[in-house]
């Protein structure tokens, strides 16, 4: 009899069922579709059941795309033997992490989204440095005339987290020749010398061409953003959001922008309200680039989310340490 069984979907098991059933015995698949969670009734099902009986559960990207996370969220709660949880997505901050930890099951996320978040938020920088939209408007009209751009060497960019989308950040900035300074909530040795606490942000933002958000959201970052953040930015600097829509006062970025005495422009990929409604001012504002929670949708994400349950899969049946796993603290 196999000592674990991992819940996983359909879609998962298509891809990488072969590559789990080679690791041993020690393990069973119970793999569902999206039809059962979507009717799932945790109160009629006969005990013991596949499903509840899981000691590890995989949230693979489809499950986030096409399930009921509440019901999901239901069968995770429900399963007594559950002891590893490894989510897909980079955000924990959700009440049924939360929950889980409490219950002491170890939880994984994943930083598989970091290298196309780091692109994205280079390519958007990249097209308005480089007037995208003027070099699409000349040719229309067959307009031949050479168009100024502003380079990325000698900017300065204040990265707000330096997990591993900040890291994956720095690392391409720094092959640009920008110069990067972060801040992070507890100073770490392994840090390089410009990563610096968030005790040192107000003296730091005055002094960056680019502001990205790259930080989770918690009760000391909800907000962080405000009047007091935005009057404190250098003129024509553009702030960059691909951490958590929490993380801005909204109502004050609009008037920041309206003011125009500091802060240039917005880009903005996540909202405290997605899909962000049609009557949001965003969508129309001159000076705001607004993205679908894009910014993770790169064509090697999936496949890194895939390599790296199967490596803390692998690491887990044999005792050893996980990556990517977080503190109950």
């Amino acid at each position: 009899m196999s000592k674990h069984r991992l819940l996983l979907t359909e879609k998962a098991f298509a891809r990488v069922g072969a590559k789990i059933e080679q690791l041993g015995e020690d393990i069973t698949l119970s793999a569902f579709n999206q039809a059962q969670i979507q009717s799932f009734n945790i109160t009629k099902l006969e005990k013991p059941n596949n499903i509840l009986d899981a000691t590890v559960a995989w949230l693979s990207l489809d499950i986030y795309q096409n399930s009921n996370p509440a019901m999901l969220d239901e069968i995770l709660l429900n399963s007594p033997g559950l002891d590893w949880v490894h989510t897909a997505i980079a955000g924990v901050e959700a009440p049924i992490f939360g929950k889980l930890l409490e219950r002491g099951v170890r939880i994984t996320n994943s930083d598989a989204q970091a290298p196309s978040v780091a692109e994205f938020t280079l390519g958007n920088i990249l097209s308005l440095f480089q007037n995208h939209n003027k070099i699409e408007e000349y040719g229309k009209k067959k307009r031949w005339a050479p168009i100024p751009f502003r380079e990325i060497q000698n900017t300065k960019w204040l990265i707000l987290g330096y997990g591993s989308i900040g890291k994956e950040l720095d690392k391409r900035l720094r092959a640009f020749g920008a110069e990067v300074v972060a801040v992070r909530r507890n100073s770490n040795s392994d840090d390089p010398a410009y990563v610096t606490t968030v005790n040192d942000l107000g003296k730091l933002i005055p002094q960056c061409d680019v502001v990205v958000l790259a930080c989770a959201l918690s009760r000391e970052t909800r907000g962080i953003v405000d009047r007091n953040f935005l009057e404190k930015m250098k003129p024509e600097s553009i702030l960059v959001n691909i951490g958590r829509g929490g993380l801005i006062l909204e109502d004050d970025l609009l008037s920041a922008l309206e003011r125009g005495n500091g802060i240039e422009t917005a880009i903005l990929d996540v909202f405290d309200i997605e899909p962000l409604p049609e009557n949001h001012p965003y969508w129309s504002h001159p000076k705001v680039r607004v993205t679908s929670h894009n910014a993770s949708f790169g064509d090697g994400m999936a496949d890194r989310a895939d390599e790296l349950f199967l490596y803390n899969l692998e690491c887990y049946l044999a005792g050893q340490p996980l990556r990517k796993e977080i503190s109950n603290e």
